[in-house]
């Protein structure tokens, strides 16, 4: 019996280093728009494998992800916007929503790990100071022309105005893939966000900070953008 469980460990273990040495264990290259807004997706790019692309004995200095279990993400949102290369804030696009494909697809694609509920990783994200804005359906802060003439403004009505969320819809897609959101109280009284005006399956913190430090006290690891 003793040695059937010493030659069943040696399995487990074997198999699993199989799978971490595995670099990457799935699909590698996928589509994606560069810092430049240049989309690619040309296979000859594409298809290109981590020395092909970024030279000889590149594979060997990659550390890619181990295929783990029970993994815990906590992401800190604590900005509306994130800036390119040279600092300058890219108001067309959601710190962290914007990139939500990409994490999907490093931990799904690439490292076979799902972020399904009830899958290998379990992420959330807490948003606080002006990220609090992305978890909202309208508010002025996204006051602009509204295209069709109509008023689409309830907290501050303006002629031709409009000031609905248009990162909506990102933060819809991140929940349907499994990622939870939290919305700082203390951001939202400063900002005048209420529950009225809150994407629905947003859950509320008393304070964005020291909430990232209690989910890191329950096992999860920080991502602080």
């Amino acid at each position: 019996m003793k040695i059937n469980l010493l030659f069943g460990a040696a399995m487990f273990f074997i198999a699993n280093s199989a799978l971490a040495d595995d670099c990457p264990v799935g699909d590698y290259n996928q589509p994606y728009t560069m810092a430049n807004g240049t989309y690619i997706d040309d296979p000859s790019k594409l298809d290109l494998d981590m020395d092909g692309e970024f030279g000889a004995g590149t594979t060997e200095i990659t550390k890619c992800l181990e295929n783990r279990h029970n993994m815990k993400v906590v992401v800190a949102i604590n900005g509306a916007h994130p800036t390119n290369k040279n600092g300058v804030t890219q108001t067309n696009k959601a710190r962290f929503l914007s990139n939500i494909e990409y994490m999907r697809e490093n931990y799904e694609d690439v490292h076979g790990m799902s972020m399904a509920p009830g899958g290998d990783v379990k992420v959330i994200a807490v948003a606080s100071n002006s990220g609090a804005l992305l978890m909202t359906t309208y508010h002025p802060a996204w006051m602009r022309d509204s295209g069709d003439g109509g008023t689409d403004c309830p907290m501050k009505p303006l002629a031709g105005k409009t000031c609905s969320n248009p990162f909506r819809h990102l933060v819809e897609r991140a929940q349907e893939i499994g990622v939870k959101f939290y919305l700082c109280q203390m951001a939202s009284r400063v900002l005048g966000i209420k529950k009225g005006n809150k994407i629905p399956g947003v859950k509320f913190v008393p304070g964005g900070h020291i909430a990232v430090a209690d989910f890191q006290e329950e096992g999860y690891n920080i991502i602080d953008l």
